[in-house]
């Protein structure tokens, strides 16, 4: 019988259950699954799409060395599966569990009731140390249980499906037709091999400033790993990156280095951990955690549209976009500013903020952005809300204005501390502040905290008593 392996993000031939448990039971026939919709109604963008297509150009190569093809379909996933089992009869589809928003969530459940109906079995594997249990409270002892479990071996010798019929008529290079929002980058490239490059960079030399080096814009993307967009889409497997720093950490002597790679380490943990939130609630990127604030906020088209293009008039903020629109990356520091200082300050919709920036991201996983927009937006109910003070944050983490300089050149004249307040000069050589950012921030803190003081009861997301 036709084994279907579901490729989905997890765009990799290492350690990947679904294609080596299809490989021991009969022909097997890879798909990856292009459907418009996603780039419709979620915040992919044609970053994340070339990348994809990157990916499973890599993918193709790697699957040619083994013998297997590598068929590709635009469209909807339950009519390809109907269209298989019309021509070839039933198969068994195999694929890796999927944690998203309720667009994949729901796209799902009519994927699970077409299998039952047409008596086809669909075996999922986890990808992550995720537990698909209702109210599942993920423990570091679950994470490391799923590490136990061992890598999965790159099949040898599997035989390929042959589509004698020639229903798949699609190609790589079709995808990159689809008409998608955003533009293109060039700082990543997807593909497996490109990931593990990265990773021997990583544990080779720029692990040595890991932790010295994370909050700071300018050098992070120096020291940081850098491999966030590689386990996004699934080019890399986490347990694989685990045992790797595993190993490293055990040939590591001094205590400074070791500190540095055990930092990234627990990293690794926290991306599970995040991801079994959505896992429980699909609905993280419409519905808030902590619905005292909702109804404060609303989206102004002119904030918007300065926030989102990088023209606030506020150098830091600025800076941060221009680098997340030319490279797809910053530090999670200065992601968090950005989250706060736009949900806190301009008060914009949480939503239209994590829609931004989820489209600028290049490792845009649903679980963490979802989870650290609704964090920054004081959203978690146990938590405060976070309020940046982005001038601050430009003398601790941007002293010599080094990262401003690169990002906005017009500014390369003014000299520190002025580079980081320009409109405070008599004459401002920069854009105008789209705020009076004292004035404002005072009176969103104000309105912020005394919502989020409220005694009144209300319906939290995750059931939990307040």
């Amino acid at each position: 019988m036709t084994q279907v392996v579901w490729l989905k993000r997890d765009l990799r031939i290492r350690d990947h259950a679904p294609l080596f448990q299809a490989s021991q039971l009969g022909d097997v026939l890879p798909l990856y699954i292009l459907e418009p919709f996603l780039f419709e109604k979620e915040v992919f963008s044609t970053r994340h799409l070339t990348f994809i297509v990157e990916s499973l150009e890599d993918l193709k190569a790697s699957f040619d060395a083994i013998g297997l093809p590598l068929f590709v379909y635009i469209g909807d996933a339950k009519d390809i599966f109907q269209k298989i089992f019309d021509t070839y009869g039933r198969f068994c589809l195999h694929s890796h569990m999927e944690h998203g928003t309720n667009l994949t969530y729901k796209r799902d459940l009519v994927i699970k009731e077409w299998t039952l109906r047409q008596e086809v079995t669909w075996t999922e594997y986890k990808i992550f140390g995720v537990n698909r249990t209702h109210g599942f409270k993920y423990r570091l002892r679950d994470f490391h249980g799923w590490l136990k479990e061992g890598i999965t071996p790159i099949p040898k010798d599997p035989q390929p499906f042959m589509d004698h019929q020639k229903i798949f008529k699609d190609s790589i290079n079709d995808l990159l037709e689809l008409d998608v929002k955003g533009s293109p980058i060039s700082f990543f490239k997807g593909g497996e091999s490109e990931g593990i490059k990265r990773a021997k960079a990583f544990f080779d030399q720029r692990y040595k400033k890991y932790q010295v080096y994370i909050n700071k814009p300018s050098l992070s993307i120096h020291s940081s790993s850098l491999l966030s967009p590689y386990l996004a889409f699934g080019n890399l497997s986490i347990r694989m990156l685990h045992l790797s720093t595993q190993k490293h950490l055990k040939m590591i002597i001094d205590p400074f280095l070791k500190n540095q790679l055990e930092a990234f380490e627990k990293r690794l943990y926290w991306h599970c951990h995040f991801v079994q939130r959505i896992e429980r609630h699909p609905e993280l990127n419409e519905e808030a955690w902590d619905k005292k604030l909702e109804g404060v906020r609303e989206t102004h088209q002119d904030l918007y549209d300065a926030f989102k293009e990088g023209t606030t008039g506020f150098p830091i903020v600025d800076a941060c976009m221009r680098a997340l629109k030319l490279r797809g990356w910053i530090n999670f520091k200065q992601r968090a500013m950005l989250a706060s200082f736009a949900s806190n300050i301009l008060l914009l919709d949480w939503r239209d903020v994590g829609d931004i920036l989820g489209s600028y991201f290049i490792d845009y996983e649903p679980g963490i952005h979802w989870s650290q927009i609704q964090m920054q937006a004081g959203l978690n109910p146990y938590r405060h809300v976070p309020m940046y003070d982005i001038i601050k944050q430009s003398h601790m983490h941007d002293k010599e204005a080094s990262f401003i300089y690169e990002m906005i050149p017009e500014l390369k004249n003014i000299s520190v501390p002025d580079v980081f307040t320009p409109w405070t000069l008599k004459h401002n050589p920069y854009i105008q502040p789209v705020i009076d950012l004292e004035s404002q921030f005072e009176k969103s803190k104000k309105i912020l905290y005394e919502r989020k003081k409220q005694k009144k009861k209300m319906p939290n997301l995750f059931g939990e008593k307040l």
